[in-house]
């Protein structure tokens, strides 16, 4: 099915922070379990183990899907500042990001928006060969976090004066990168109709691997990935057979083929290995087209794959 006109709602988000996982996909927030995706990828013509390692904090647990709604309206907000940005940041007021992410505004909603920010603060991510530094060009190893500090409405700031304001420091490597422009453009209107956690976590991933694609010259027509792999960036549970796996991503991918992300989509079982194929639709020409190809070269949205 052909895609309506892209909407002009544009954010543009961390490029890291979109194809590794950071969020959990359900609603819990009892659950501490670290989130860890593991590869051995090739550079250079060597072969290296990488790892991206999301660390929560025992008494938080891990960020959940209302922690990424707050996470995305912040990165709406720091984007249309002027750049570079530097922390503090300005957040406004806790009934505006309620506001913003459609939820009601009452005092346990309140002290749900002050246990969300925390527990993204109290997570920590290990990367070994995972984290992209555009500004060192390199990937780094380290160990960190992308919210530092919030100053609330009404409390102190470090110099003394009373906050008018919500107020967040960023981690230096979320920073950096907004700064560097190491960041991929998603359609937050589009993205918020897939309403599926699997279908926008997919619609994030995809989007960087055909960003990628589409840069390459003479590049296949399809992304390919080993089920198990992309699992671990979802990331969600692992089936040991391909019907299962069939079942548990069907729902999302009929949902990106018939609002045109994808054109089409196989899962195959290859050697007892369970991969599956996603081939670029016209939304996602239509998205790398407009967001890309009339930008000047220095601000190009380039993907390091």
């Amino acid at each position: 099915m052909r895609n309506k006109q892209i909407d002009d709602e544009i954010t543009r988000s961390e490029v890291n922070l979109l194809i590794y996982p950071f969020f959990s996909l359900n609603e819990s927030r009892k659950k501490t379990k670290k989130i860890e995706f593991k590869n051995v990828i090739s550079r250079e013509g060597k072969k290296f183990e990488i790892t991206w390692s999301v660390h929560p904090h025992s008494d938080y647990g891990t960020p959940t899907i209302f922690d990424k709604k707050i996470y995305i309206e912040i990165m709406a907000i720091i984007d249309n500042l002027p750049k570079p940005i530097s922390n503090p940041i300005c957040i406004g007021s806790t009934y505006s990001l309620l506001k913003k992410t459609k939820t009601s505004t009452n005092e346990r909603n309140y002290k749900r928006l002050d246990e969300s920010i925390k527990r993204i603060i109290a997570t920590r991510i290990e990367s070994i060969g995972t984290f992209y530094s555009k500004n060192g060009k390199k990937w780094i190893n380290d160990f960190f976090g992308i919210f530092e500090r919030i100053v609330w409405k009404g409390e102190q700031m470090p110099d003394g004066s009373i906050a008018d304001q919500n107020y967040l420091y960023l981690g230096s490597k979320l920073l950096e990168n907004i700064n560097a422009n190491y960041v991929k453009p998603i359609n937050i209107e589009y993205y918020k109709t897939l309403k599926l956690p699997m279908a926008s976590r997919l619609y994030e991933i995809l989007g960087i691997k055909f960003y990628a694609l589409f840069q390459k010259h003479n590049a296949s027509k399809y992304i390919k990935f080993q089920y198990n792999l992309l699992c671990d960036l979802m990331p969600v549970k692992k089936y040991k057979h391909i019907s299962e796996a069939r079942k548990q991503f069907l729902p999302s991918l009929e949902r990106l083929k018939s609002s045109g992300f994808i054109s089409n989509f196989e899962i195959k079982l290859e050697e007892d290995t369970i991969y599956i194929y996603f081939f670029p639709g016209p939304r996602a020409i239509d998205e790398f087209k407009k967001f890309n190809s009339k930008l000047p070269n220095e601000n190009k949205y380039e993907i390091v794959d």
